[in-house]
This record gives C-alpha cells, structure tokens and sequence, in this order.
C-alpha cells in the first residue's frame, strides 16, 4: 500500500520542538518495476522532519527472509525551529536476488525509531536458464556445527559454486561449517546453457561458551584443585555436578560441557596427574621481643631452596625488626613448605630515678623494685638503691618486667651541713666576760635556749650552739671554758657520742649500759634507762634540744644534743 506523496509545506512556529509526532517521518517509497537481480536496484525513500537543522547521518539496509529493511537516521538538535521539512533519498540495495520483496523504510530520529513505510518489490530472473535459489536448513547455527542447505535452483544443465567462510564448494547441496561466531556471506553461483547468476545470503553463526579448565597438572597433599567457570550458562560435570564450579583432588580426570542460552556447547578435561608430599616448614609461635632484639628463626632440612619475605636465602636467618616474615622452602618433587610469624615488640616500661626529699650531708635514690631490676648503677653497684653524699648526675641501667632494658639519669644535689668553731677551749678569770660568736647566719640555739648571733660568757662551763641555715641544715660547736689556775677542778664531765644532730639513735663512747636520763631545756626530766650496747633510741621524742646526763660509781657525765 503507498502513501500518497505530501505536498511540501511550510509551518514556522518559533519553539522548542518538543512533543511533535513523528518528528523524522517517512511516507512514500518508490521501487522500480521489472528489475532485473543481475543489475543494481535503486529504491527512493521520501519523508519530512518537523524542524529545521535536523541531520542526516546514516542510511544503510538489510536483508531478513524475503524483507528489505532501509534504515535513514537523523540527529534531531536539542533547539530548533518547527519547520516541516521535506527530504528524499535514493538508496542502492545492489544486485537483489529473483522474487518478491517486500521493502520496509525506517526513519529515526537520533536513532530512535520514529515512522516506517514499506512496499512490493518483484526482481525478474537476470537469466532464465539459470536461476540461483537455495535455504540454509537453519539460520542459525553455533560456531564448528555443520552447515546444511536446500538447492531449489531451476535452469538447463545446471552447476554450482558454493563460496563461503574459509572455503568453496561444486556440490548441489554442500556441508560445511565455520569456526567463529558472527554473521557471514554465502555465496551460489547457477551456470546454464549460456549465462549463470549468483544469489548471497547471510547466515548468523554463534558463539560457543567459554570453557577452558587449563592444562594438566599436579596438586599437594591435602590440597583440591579449584575449577571455575564464567557463571550464566548451563553445566553438566563428568561426576554429575551441574555447579559452574567444581574440585578435583586425587589423582584422575574431570571434564565439563558447557551450554549457553543459543543452546551451544562446548566441552573440555582436565586431569591430576599425581598428588605431590608437602615440604614441612614450623618457625614457631608468634614472638613479642625487646625493642631490636634479635630473633633466631630456622625453616628446617626439608629443601634446598629456601626465600624468605626479607630477601634472605638461607636455612636459617636472624631478624631484629618487628613485622610478620615469612619463609617458602623448595624441593624438587614436592609442595613448597610456606610457613610465617609475628614478631611483635613490647613496649619499654623506662626506668626512672626516684630521690629522698632534700636532706643534708647524704640523699637516697632509688628503683622501684615492683616494676624494676637494677642492672648496674654508675659505679658499679648493683643495689637497689644508692645513698649519695656527693652532688652529681647519677646513672642507672634497669630492666622491666618484661626484661627490656632502660637507662635514666638524675641530678641529685647535696647540702652541706654548716661548718664553724667558737675557738679553742679557754680560762676565764676574775669578773672578766668572754663574747662567743660563730660567724654565720641562720638560726642559733645557744645551751641556755637563747636565740642571739652572740653569747656572753661569766663563768667557767662548757658551752655549745647549734646554727641552722636557710637550707634547714645543723651544724654545732662546744668550747669549754676553765677558771684561772687555782680554781677547783670540775666534777662533771662531758660525754662523748654521736651523730649530733641526730634523728634516730645516739650513740655513747665508752659505756654499753650505764644508767642515764635525758631532760629537755627546760630541765624536765623526759626518761630514765640504762644504755643498750651504748645506744638510746629517740624515734618517740619531738624534736628539739636535750640534755644527756650519765652516772657511775666516781663521777657525772653530761652532754646535750639536738634531735631533728
């Protein structure tokens, strides 16, 4: 059925161009009558587009059984102005075969279909003694099957000439096949009493499945050979499996066919050829080490070839880096032995230096022993603590509990107690005085509690002071002062012991348990004992001045000291 031709008009609507209806349109196609299938046939297509600017960009055609489809594409711009816009196209289709036709026109807009037209198309015989007509039994067949075809050529004394894919043949009805999917070109050529003709027609091949299970191979002990296979398609296993994927793992052989959604198939077999020993390889556990520690790994006898993950190639490597390492050992006719471990670094618990407050002459430092072992101090010693009586940095070397060493410093200050002397022990005679002073600043504590810079002495005695700095050290000092010759001796005399200042214990020179008592400066009597070994103990006492008296069978002893 035509279309009667349109005649062209101009509508100009200033515009978008959107929701026109078929906005590429074909309506007419033109065929000529009487062609011949030995010449070339020309078809004119005619349509409109429904604005301006619209771009032709391909016509092609092809053949489906007894149809000519003619495709024409225009790009459509995204602005344009609505113009109903007239076009025609003559269109070569070549030699087209002997018989009936139909020809269908498509027209697109920027490859969307849009309209179609068609119309009869009848192709006489180029010669009558030899007309070319033959069908594939199938039109379709998958890539390596065979190729089968109807011969209904008619003519006088007719031969043939088959071209196709890869080869030719003169047989009437020829079998073939071709190898790769696609679509291919089948050519009969007719010879009779004096001309011949030809006819082509396409056969689409398709593509067999991939199936490719790869060489022959060996496996380790205790090990399968995985198989996979692209997913989608159909599989049938040699063991009945119908999984895309499958495992072998002994010694034999396992194939597959494979059929995709065209129905193709293609099979293959893969086989085991022995199961290999592994090589046996054990580093050890995980291992946590000092900071550059150095781990001693071994992989064992069982290869000659050994590579571990840090370069190395020996049996046996020493690592000082924290990190996972690795080994693979080799031997001909078995499995690599692959082992691996974790070295792991503790993290250092660092030693420190702990000092006793600021105390004079002497200062304690120390470790604490419940997160530390001493190692080695400075000088040597390997005691816990150390008692220093000399300012300086002090150096100790320690390891934590987990064995790691460390090293830590401190500056340790010493303060001197204060040094002075009130002279020589000395006579004073008559009503003459004599001013004692020691020089220093600081506190003073005089043997009669007085507090002054100086202290006057009238009468024979002896005679002591106590001086504390600004760092809170004691120093003291004791004159003895005599009458002129010819005054009486003095029936008491003074006891000897130390340390003055003390804090715990003092300590008498000459008697282990003689009886004594101890007054405080106000002459009170604060306890009364014997001596044990020569030592009182003073830890219960506050601190401030005592006096010390001590009595035998022919004299009394006295002496005062200061209690910290």
């Amino acid at each position: 059925m035509k279309k009667a031709l349109l005649t062209q008009a101009f509508l100009i609507i200033i515009g978008l161009g959107l929701g026109v209806a078929q906005t590429v349109n074909v309506n007419l196609v033109t065929v000529p009558s009487n062609a011949l299938n030995c010449t070339n046939t020309v078809v004119t297509v005619s349509g409109t587009n429904a604005g301006a600017g619209f771009t032709l960009q391909t016509i092609t055609h092809s053949y489906s059984n007894d149809t000519i489809f003619i495709e024409i594409d225009y790009t459509i711009p995204s602005f344009y102005i609505t113009v109903i816009t007239s076009w025609s196209h003559n269109v070569s289709l070549g030699n087209v075969p002997y018989g009936n036709w139909t020809v269908v026109a498509r027209g697109y807009g920027s490859g969307t279909l849009l309209s179609s037209e068609f119309e009869s198309l009848s192709i006489d015989a180029c010669c009558p003694s030899a007309i070319p007509l033959y069908q594939f039994v199938n039109d379709t067949v998958c890539s390596g099957e065979p190729i089968t075809v109807t011969n209904n050529s008619s003519g006088n004394n007719l031969t043939y000439f088959w071209e196709y894919e890869g080869g030719t043949s003169t047989a009437a009805t020829p079998t073939f096949s071709i190898g790769e999917g696609g679509t291919y070109d089948v050519t009969l050529t007719v010879t009779g009493d004096s001309c011949s003709d030809s006819l082509v027609k396409t056969i689409e091949i398709l593509d067999l499945p991939e199936v490719e299970l790869g060489n022959d191979t060996t496996i380790c002990d205790g090990d399968s050979l995985e198989l996979s296979l692209p997913a989608g398609d159909d599989y049938l296993w040699s063991d009945g499996s119908t999984s895309y994927q499958n495992l072998i793992g002994a010694v034999g052989n396992l194939a597959v066919t494979v059929t995709n959604d065209d129905g193709c198939s293609k099979s293959d077999t893969i086989a085991v050829t022995a199961v290999l020993p592994n090589i046996t390889v054990n580093l050890g556990p995980d291992k946590t080490v000092c900071p550059d520690e150095t781990v001693n790994l071994n992989a064992g006898t069982g290869g000659s070839t050994y590579q571990w993950s840090n370069g190395e190639s020996t049996q046996m490597v020493s690592v000082n880096q924290a990190g996972n390492i690795s080994v693979t050992v080799s031997e001909s006719g078995n499995c690599d032995g692959i082992d691996n471990v974790l070295i792991e670094w503790y993290t250092i618990d660092p030693v420190n230096i702990v000092q006793s407050m600021d105390s004079c002459e002497e200062r304690l430092i120390w470790v604490d022993q419940s997160t530390h072992d001493v190692v080695e101090w400075g000088d040597g010693s390997t005691d816990t603590s150390l008692l220093v009586a000399t300012s300086g940095n002090y150096f100790v070397t320690a390891t934590d509990l987990n064995g790691c060493e460390s090293i830590d410093s401190a500056w340790v200050n010493i303060v001197d107690n204060p040094v002075f002397s009130l002279g020589n022990d000395t006579f004073l005679c008559g009503n003459q005085t004599i001013t004692l002073t020691t020089g220093m600043s600081g506190d003073h504590l005089w043997k009669d509690g007085s507090t002054g810079i100086a202290f006057t002495v009238t009468q024979r005695g002896t005679y002591y002071v106590f001086v504390t700095d600004q760092n809170g050290c004691t120093g003291s000092d004791t004159i003895r002062v005599n009458d002129c010759l010819g005054v009486s001796e003095m029936t008491a005399k003074e006891i000897q012991f130390y340390p003055n200042p003390t804090q715990d214990v003092i300590h008498i020179v000459g008697y282990p348990n003689a009886p004594y008592q101890l007054m405080d400066q106000t002459g009170r009597i604060v306890e009364t004992g014997l001596l044990n070994n020569g030592a009182i103990n003073l830890e219960h006492l506050f601190s401030g001045v005592y006096f010390i008296q001590l009595s035998d069978e022919e004299e009394v002893k006295t002496g005062i000291f200061l209690k910290n």
